[in-house]
């Protein structure tokens, strides 16, 4: 079934630790205005939590919960080392808090690849882009608002995520080391996602989000004219879209990040244009444009790390984190230091190169990530069909009158489809001595004894 009921709340401590590393990681960044070096307290914050991201890369499975802990213990500790040492030094020791927010995040990402459903991954991005849009655009100008945020919700997301990590279970993310394949699991569409070089356009679009992200970070914080009000509302809009889009439309995800794509082209095309009316629009279309971005990658990736059931993908991912966020964005900010505050022209140019590049190679890359039956893509609409049986119940042998149950027939759905068994179990959240059971009781039922036999009795039926 679609919807909050698949949000399983009973694994609460596994369930919106990715939310609340994001939340806590941004949340502090407040009155620290001053530079490091060349780079302002937001690029420290950003460099800062790569480094932490990066650890995950080298660090063994089995320690990769244990990690998330010390950092949520060395976030803690830095947050009252902020309110007790002096101004002058307060850069220094948020540098450290970031650090502990990039060990937070990292096994967040591990959890939030390896043990949430579709749906618990989409609400954690949306209760990220709720904070960006309410808190940091429309409550940040309050100063009281400002200071409760910062001195007082951040140390209960602290506490709520260094609770969540004590308490979850290792054993119940399904992961596990394995020399011989790398990581991977046995089953033989293991990392069947990087075959054809689906990963590495993945890994192309989160480049390009990124770079897309940072020049978007440069026109917020250099042009005195953006509307904030605007944007947050944008963000906002964006999550109602992206809802409708996924759950009732069916579109790609891929589909959303093209849309995010070609909105910050026509936002930075507005923001450099004169006239209230065009500041005030561009902010709108460039909140709804980032936020469709933020929620299009980080769905696909974590569904593609999900379905690969493949560490290295993991690994891979934290590295490009690593490099993206320390090499890349700073690069970009750093060039675009010596600009003038107006011209924005050279950011419109980069990314009108982005979206002409994304129309043209749109096809190729949407057939190298989502025809290899990438099952976390089918429109929610098609899968609620799917499961629920409807396919083939007016072939030979009515499905009614065999007397299967709920989920056999969800069973049955999928196994009409070009699904792998892995696929099948991760989508069902089931074992595969579960699957097993009753596979073998629907292949009673309809007296057949394969897969092969079902496809030839009802596949057109």
């Amino acid at each position: 079934m679609v919807g909050l009921s698949r949000i399983r709340f009973s694994k609460w401590n596994a369930v919106f630790l990715f939310a609340a590393s994001v939340i806590m990681c941004d949340l502090r960044l407040v009155e620290l205005g001053d530079h490091f070096m060349i780079f302002d307290s937001m690029t420290v914050e950003v460099m800062g939590y790569a480094v932490g991201v990066l650890i995950f890369a080298f660090v063994p499975v089995k320690h990769i919960i244990n990690m998330g802990r010390i950092g949520a213990v060395l976030a803690l500790i830095s947050l009252i080392a902020e309110d007790i040492t002096p101004f002058d030094m307060s850069l220094a020791v948020y540098s450290v808090y970031s650090f502990a927010c990039g060990l937070c995040i990292g096994c967040a990402l591990y959890v939030f690849f390896n043990a949430l459903n579709n749906t618990e991954r989409m609400a954690n991005l949306i209760i990220i882009q709720l904070y960006f849009g309410i808190c940091v655009y429309e409550l940040w100008q309050n100063t009281g608002a400002r200071a409760f945020l910062s001195n007082v919700v951040v140390y209960i997301l602290v506490m709520f995520f260094m609770l969540s990590l004590f308490t979850v279970n290792r054993a119940s993310i399904p992961k596990k080391d394995d020399p011989k394949s790398g990581g991977c699991g046995t089953d033989e569409t293991c990392c069947r996602i990087g075959k054809g070089g689906g990963q590495g356009v993945i890994f192309y679009i989160f480049i390009v989000f990124a770079a897309v992200n940072a020049i978007n970070v440069y026109i917020i914080e250099k042009d005195v004219y953006i509307d904030n009000s605007a944007y947050g509302v944008g963000i906002l809009v964006a999550i109602v879209i992206a809802v409708v889009v996924q759950f009732v439309f069916g579109r790609s995800v891929l589909f959303k990040w093209k849309v995010f794509l070609i909105g910050s082209l026509v936002a930075t095309a507005l923001l450099s244009i004169d006239g209230i009316l065009d500041v005030r629009t561009g902010s709108l279309i460039g909140g709804i444009s980032h936020s469709l971005g933020y929620i299009a990658i980080y769905y696909l990736v974590g569904g593609a790390a999900r379905l690969t059931g493949c560490i290295r993908f993991f690994r891979r991912f934290c590295i490009l984190v690593f490099l993206v966020s320390f090499v890349l964005e700073p690069v970009i900010e750093y060039s675009f230091i010596g600009l003038d505050v107006k011209n924005n022209y050279i950011a419109l140019g980069i990314m009108l190169i982005l979206v002409c590049v994304t129309l043209v190679f749109y096809p190729a890359m949407h057939k190298r990530i989502f025809d290899s039956t990438w099952i976390h893509d089918i429109s929610m609409v098609k899968r609620q069909k799917i499961a629920s049986g409807t396919r083939g119940t007016d072939g030979p042998d009515s499905l009614e009158e065999l007397g299967l149950t709920p989920r056999e027939k969800q069973i049955l759905g999928f196994l009409l489809t070009e699904m792998s068994v892995k696929q099948i179990m991760i989508e069902l959240e089931i074992s595969k001595g579960t699957f097993n059971f009753h596979t073998m009781n629907l292949y009673r039922k309809l007296e057949i004894q394969s897969r092969t036999e079902l496809f030839a009795k009802y596949k057109d039926a």
